[in-house]
């Protein structure tokens, strides 16, 4: 509630700060030092002026900010944060899929090299399992490097792994022809 007049004798109060009361230390009861937040603010990176806000500057309680808000707008710190991270997370993708590709990355079963294809295969299933217990595929790549790559998993491409997982076995893999089923 932004008030327009002082609470205590009246005289109008400056339009730019939300939470003054008083126009006064004196007219405050002698109060120590009045905090006063702003309306809007720029952020230290784009230089946008945006309003003072959770929705616009996101919390941060952890550290000693007058209004528990950060200095830049949720906007650069998500581009800021994404970047890096996006380009490490991939390149670790890259070295577990090696990994479990017998050194080279592509699927073990029919040689697609198509990084956007592979994913990592639960060898003798287990997947869901792993899920429900709370490990995401980040985690994952995070767990299986940190033990060394453990044996268990293998890198295919994603019509090797859907055929995997619904037949049991791969076409590439099967000597008979696929059956197609009549709809």
């Amino acid at each position: 509630m932004a008030y327009q007049n002082c609470l205590n004798c009246g005289s109008p109060l400056d339009p730019g700060s939300a939470q003054l009361k008083y126009c006064s230390i004196r007219c405050a009861g002698g109060r120590r030092r009045m905090k006063i937040k702003p309306l809007s603010k720029k952020c230290t990176k784009c230089g946008e002026t945006k309003p003072y806000t959770a929705k616009f500057f996101g919390s941060n309680r952890s550290k000693k900010n007058t209004f528990g808000l950060i200095a830049r707008c949720k906007k650069c710190v998500s581009a800021g944060a994404r970047g890096p991270n996006k380009l490490y997370q991939t390149e670790l993708r890259k070295k577990v899929l090696t990994a479990y590709g017998n050194g080279v990355l592509a699927c073990i079963c029919c040689g697609e090299a198509h990084y956007e294809f592979l994913c990592l295969d639960h060898a003798s299933g287990g997947g869901g399992k792993e899920r429900q217990g709370g490990l995401t595929s980040l985690k994952l790549l995070f767990k299986l490097r940190r033990e060394g790559f453990p044996p268990g998993y293998r890198t295919l491409c994603a019509n090797c792994n859907m055929a995997y997982g619904l037949r049991g076995v791969c076409p590439h893999q099967s000597e008979s022809p696929s059956v197609v089923r009549a709809a």
